[in-house]
């Protein structure tokens, strides 16, 4: 019994180097120096309280002791404690995958057992959790649209389905590819959801545009915003937009299917328009719908009568008479 009070203060002294040569690990002196500083400090805190509960108490040794270590343990115990709830706090926000052992119902939809299905936890318990994707090898219905799969968004209040056919969404024909996610917003009547995002199934004439089959269809606030662009390959051919061979375009139309703006741009293609050539070599001709029907043609052209060089050609878009833009009255 003689040698327990040297072999306590043995062991208070030695955790300090303990964690001296864990931290030592840890890149950056601030940190190894704050940890030496707090750990030392709260050791000699805890041999004060050992002697306070010797003396002034009236403990024995072995309670005093036990008294110390348990002091000691409080931040180690306040760490994991924080590390457990960091851990599952992550753990809410990663989606977890499973098959579903039956039925499975997800923003109205029923899908079947053998689901593929991702959860996700309500905050740190781990123990509730509510699914937020599924897919299915078989077809089921989401009021009038037959989908493989489904999953929600509940702060964007998106909703992604993969659709297992063409169906036309709120006027636009969506195309169907697996894998492939179109976005839509459901409302109380289910089978007219609103459409947030697809790609056309089939090209769609509007006024002089010809929009190909895969243009990108997005709903924004008051107006669509569509968008293609010319994969490159030598099959895919170049879209047409009042008379012109285009490699890309863009436009926004509101709600009433009436154009608000346009633009694209040929790369490989020699644009002809009255007595104006702007060939394919060089820098790209880019083209933008002005208020009024006129079309801004851009690029290094020139007239073909003069052989002067222009950069700038006005078109109206009905019978396509050329005029160079006022800088370039050539």
């Amino acid at each position: 019994m003689k040698f327990r009070k040297p072999i306590f203060f043995l062991l208070l002294l030695a955790v300090p180097n303990v964690c001296l040569a864990e931290a030592g690990q840890v890149s950056g002196g601030l940190i190894v120096a704050w940890l030496v500083t707090v750990t030392t400090g709260w050791t000699l805190f805890c041999v004060l309280a050992f002697f306070l509960f010797r003396k002034l108490l009236k403990r024995s040794f072995s309670r005093s002791f036990f008294l110390s270590l348990a002091l000691f343990m409080v931040p180690v115990a306040y760490l994991c404690a924080v590390g457990v709830y960091a851990y599952f706090e992550v753990k809410s926000e990663t989606p977890i995958p499973e098959t579903a052992t039956h039925p499975i119902t997800l923003a109205g939809a029923v899908f079947p057992t053998g689901s593929r299905v991702q959860y996700k936890q309500n905050g740190i318990r781990f123990w509730d959790k509510k699914p937020v994707q599924v897919e299915s090898d078989t077809p089921v219905m989401l009021g009038s649209l037959s989908i493989t799969g489904l999953k929600v968004d509940e702060s964007s209040g998106v909703t992604g389905i993969v659709l297992s056919q063409n169906h036309t969404i709120d006027g636009w024909p969506c195309v169907a590819i697996a894998g492939m996610w179109t976005e839509v917003r459901l409302t109380p009547q289910q089978d007219h959801p609103l459409l947030d995002s697809c790609w056309l199934s089939e090209a769609r004439m509007i006024g002089g545009v010809n929009w190909p089959a895969g243009t990108s269809v997005s709903a924004t606030t008051g107006y669509w915003l569509l968008l293609w662009r010319r994969a490159g390959t030598s099959q895919d051919l170049p879209a047409s937009a009042f008379g012109f061979p285009l490699d890309y375009m863009s436009a926004t139309y509101n709600t009433n299917i009436e154009l608000g703006a346009w633009e694209g741009y040929s790369s490989n293609s020699t644009i002809r328009t009255g007595d104006y050539v702007f060939p394919s070599t060089g820098a790209n001709t880019t083209f933008n719908w002005q208020p009024g029907d006129d079309i801004r043609v851009e690029g290094s052209g020139k007239n073909v009568k003069t052989g002067k060089a222009i950069t700038c050609v006005l078109v109206q878009a009905q019978n396509h008479p050329s005029r160079p833009c006022k800088p370039d009255a050539n």
